[in-house]
Order: C-alpha cells, then structure tokens, then sequence
C-alpha cells in the first residue's frame, strides 16, 4: 500500500511539473489560453490511461495468483504430499516412503516455475512471501524431502536459487524463520555459499560438478 501511494504521488508531481513547464512556455511565448487548455486535456488524458492501465495490471497480478494458488490446490500429487508434510510438522510422523518421494517432484516443479517467474520479474519475491511461505519452507526443510528430491537439484538448480532469494528476502526484512529446524543450506551445506553477513548464494562450482556428463556434453 506504502508503494502504491508513492507511486501516486510521483505519478502526481511528474504531472505538476508537466504543466509549470507548459504555463512557463505559454507565459514567455505569448502562446494563446485554448492551447494551454488543450495541453492540459491531453496531460489529464494521460494520467487517466496511466491510473487505468495499473488497475488493469493489479486485476491481472490478482487473476494470477489465484490461478497459482488453484493449480497448487488441484494437482492431486502436490495435494498429497502436501498434507502429509502438514500432518508431521508437529511430530516426526510415518516417514515419506520411495513411492511418495517420487510423487515430489511435481511439488519442486511448481517451485521452480515461481523461482523463473520470480528471475524474470513477472512476480515479486515479497508477493510470493506473503502467500507461498509456509508451502516452500515446509517442504524444502524436509528432511525425505532432501533425500528424496533434492540432493538431485543439481541438474535443475532453480529450487535452490528460489531458497537463497527467500532466505535472504527474510532475513534483510528482519522476518522469522519459518520451519527453521533441518533448513536446507545446514542440511546441505556444499550446494551453498554464506558471505561475512549472512546471506546466502548458490555454490554454482557444486550445481556444476554435479551435472552428469551427459548432459554436460549434450
């Protein structure tokens, strides 16, 4: 909302600024008042389509997080795995077996889907926090979860890029850790790098030896 409103009143100061500059012109060129005023429509004009096109965008931004949060909810795997990760936070639980570590990987390809989304701008990371939190942290801190799917992430590392821009998008907004128990970059500490403050970054040395010959020669 902050944003929003500073963004209103640059949008508003830009606009004032636009018509001293036109007043002055008018002023020392002895321009008539209809032309003024036919600057000003078209200025006004203008504002109309910016304000218009913001509100389209947040209807749009809004159409897609529903459509994220409905795919989460009605993939049938994710689903599961899902509720049995809810079912043992509390507790050790039955441990996930091979078949459902199979399941996962539909739950990683979500995530790595929103980590692109996030590379290339199309969402923001602070969004994404405010709803998909407790999704991401509680599977990635998994411990069968990082037997299963994980240690494999070095063929598709985006899960792991996704975990040090959120690790490191709560920690510089002074946010709690969520699901702090086995986090993924103690667990697994050689796919990661930690600078003097903290902050986390993928050890792409790692993600690179860890990538078949196969396909490092394809």
């Amino acid at each position: 909302m902050k944003t929003k409103r500073k963004s209103i009143w640059k949008t508003v100061l830009i606009v004032l600024v636009m018509l001293l500059a036109g007043a002055v012109y008018r002023f020392f060129f002895n321009e008539p008042v209809s032309d003024i005023t036919t600057t000003f429509t078209a200025i006004v004009g203008v504002v109309v389509i910016i304000f218009q096109l913001r509100k389209e965008h947040d209807i749009s931004r809004a159409e897609f997080v529903f459509n994220m949060n409905s795919s989460f909810a009605e993939n049938a795997d994710i689903d599961r795995i899902y509720k049995k990760l809810k079912a043992n936070r509390d507790s050790n639980g039955d441990p996930f077996t091979a078949e459902e570590g199979r399941l996962m990987g539909d739950y990683v390809m979500y995530f790595e889907i929103m980590s692109y989304l996030i590379e290339e701008n199309i969402v923001g990371i602070k969004m994404i926090d405010e709803l998909f939190v407790g999704r991401f942290f509680l599977f990635v801190n998994n411990p069968d979860v990082q037997h299963y799917q994980l240690r494999h992430s070095g063929v598709m590392p985006k899960i792991f890029d996704l975990y040090c821009v959120w690790y490191n998008h709560r920690k510089k907004n002074g946010l709690p850790l969520v699901y702090p128990d086995n986090q993924l970059h103690v667990e697994m500490p050689d796919w990661f790098l930690i600078d003097k403050n903290g902050y986390l970054a993928l050890n792409k040395k790692r993600v690179k030896e860890s990538v078949p010959k196969k396909l490092k020669s394809s």
